[in-house]
């Protein structure tokens, strides 16, 4: 039981937070990134074959002077436009609150919003951080 635990504890962190984009053109960026996050997603948005960039995360719950941006697909979509993201091509895709199942709420809006434009994504890739990762892409799956 010893050694099972060491190896896990040595391996966990590989196992969770698991790297493995697709050909895609959607980019789904989840909106509780931190900025250096958020500059990784507009890289790999250039580097890539995307056509959309989609920001996802539901209400900010607090913080007054971030409240007008209401979520956090919203904060997240004005700072790839700060960080010279073309505005025509970042969409929020803003949650409903939830308590629980935060990333399913965030994963549904996306799925909405995708149909709300008449799109149908074959593959999207999204930009998590460390061992949300691996739930990220079995929610997204």
């Amino acid at each position: 039981a010893a050694v099972g635990l060491i190896w896990a504890g040595r391996n966990a962190h590989e196992f969770l937070a698991i790297s493995r984009p697709v050909a895609a053109s959607v980019l789904v960026v989840e909106g509780w990134l931190p900025d250096y996050a958020v500059a990784f997603a507009i890289e790999e948005f250039e580097r890539g074959d995307y056509g959309l960039l989609i920001t996802s995360g539901g209400p900010i719950e607090r913080g007054a002077f971030l409240s007008e941006y209401g979520s956090h697909a919203a904060l997240t979509a004005a700072t790839l436009v700060r960080m010279g993201m073309d505005p025509a091509r970042v969409v929020a895709a803003p949650a409903d609150a939830a308590l629980r199942n935060r990333t399913w709420a965030s994963t549904v809006a996306v799925r909405d919003l995708l149909a709300d434009k008449g799109m149908r994504a074959a593959a999207i890739n999204v930009v998590s951080l460390g061992a949300h990762a691996r739930r990220s892409l079995a929610v997204y799956r």
